[in-house]
């Protein structure tokens, strides 16, 4: 029972961390937090939830990418 207990305070404490929807969980999980009956639900909708920081990270690096691609082509150009 305690490892129930600290796994579900660790998923709690992760999805406030990365900001997941809370409104979703509600929906889907009700009221009651993160239980051991729900905690896969949590789960769900934190992968969901990094899922789109990594997409919103390679789409930034993306863009720095291109731009110091821009850069250093500018600069063979130059010299």
């Amino acid at each position: 029972m305690k490892l129930i207990h600290s796994l579900t305070n660790w998923i709690e404490t992760l999805f406030h961390t990365i900001e997941c929807d809370k409104g979703l969980a509600k929906e889907l999980a009700g009221q009651a937090g993160v239980t051991e009956g729900n905690m896969m639900v949590f789960l769900g909708i934190i992968e969901d939830r990094v899922n789109a920081i990594l997409y919103q990270y390679s789409i930034i690096n993306q863009t720095r990418n291109a731009e110091n691609l821009a850069h250093f082509q500018s600069l063979s150009k130059t010299e």
